[in-house]
């Protein structure tokens, strides 16, 4: 935490989260990002194409969290 002009804010929140999908729609692996913020939806990587896109990673099944304090 932090204050910032006298209220105390959160610094370690996270925005999004990130879901390996190991066989998706679009063929192979990908990673869903979801954003938290906005209640669960998930998140365009590429708004030059149509539709929500996801980031491909073929053979990803699973992602691990490093957070350093």
């Amino acid at each position: 935490m932090r204050a910032v002009g006298g209220v105390f804010d959160n610094t370690s929140e996270a925005a999004f989260l990130f879901v390996a999908v190991p066989n998706s729609s679009q063929g192979g692996g990908v990673i869903d990002v979801i954003a938290l913020e906005s209640g669960f939806v998930r998140f365009d990587t590429d708004v030059n194409q149509p539709g929500v896109q996801s980031i491909p990673a073929d053979g990803a099944s699973v992602l691990m969290d490093y957070f350093r304090q």
